[in-house]
């Protein structure tokens, strides 16, 4: 079932193939891929990183710039429709003369989330992540939690390297984005603790 699309994509260098299945072909077929080598795929133009068990894939990660589907997510809010978008920072696509393309990269998460929020006009958006405030300091004796950043200050803790791009930072960053692109506040908080921030009890407020 899968030997046929596994083959044609190998035999085509493992460049972009149109395939259709159903969705338990493709599980089986992705199942089929993680079979193929490393080595082999780095022949096809793939990128690893990492080794043994660790290994991984390495794509780029590009800032998401504009979300096509802003007016339906908008319409479905404004209609009371809990709506869930953009999850994993959203497919990526290029436009091109024939429409949409999807490329191999994966969008930041928290960027998407800004540019969402910026879209749809939205008064406040809420990052949760593991901790109930952003820390100074965090994991340090000095750690200091957080209630409110200016744009300002979070600019300038961001420039001074405080919060680890590989944990908090892209928060803060992009909860700047929002802010300095029109929204009232951003809110970083802890999933616990949500319900305390929402109310000005908690969490790390970042505003103007």
């Amino acid at each position: 079932m899968t030997s046929g699309p596994l083959r044609k994509w190998r035999e085509r260098g493992g460049r972009r193939v149109r395939i259709a299945l159903p969705f338990d072909d493709i599980m089986e077929f992705a199942l089929a891929l993680l079979s193929v080598p490393p080595e082999q795929l780095e022949e096809l133009g793939w990128s690893f990183a990492g080794n043994g068990a660790s290994r991984r894939r390495v794509v780029p990660a590009p800032r998401p710039r504009r979300i096509p589907e802003a007016g339906v997510i908008r319409r479905c809010a404004d209609a009371g429709v809990l709506t869930i978008a953009a999850a994993g920072g959203g497919v990526p696509v290029v436009e091109t003369a024939d429409g949409y393309r999807g490329v191999e990269a994966m969008l930041e998460v928290e960027a998407t989330a800004a540019l969402l929020g910026t879209a749809l006009a939205a008064d406040r958006l809420v990052f949760l992540t593991g901790v109930e405030r952003v820390e100074v300091g965090h994991r340090t004796a000095r750690a200091i939690g957080v209630e409110h950043l200016s744009l300002d200050e979070a600019r300038a803790l961001l420039a001074a390297r405080e919060f680890p791009a590989a944990s908090i930072g892209p928060k803060v960053q992009a909860a700047v984005d929002f802010v300095a692109a029109g929204g009232r506040e951003a809110i970083i908080t802890s999933l616990p603790a949500l319900r305390a921030a929402l109310d000005g009890r908690a969490g790390t407020r970042v505003v103007l």
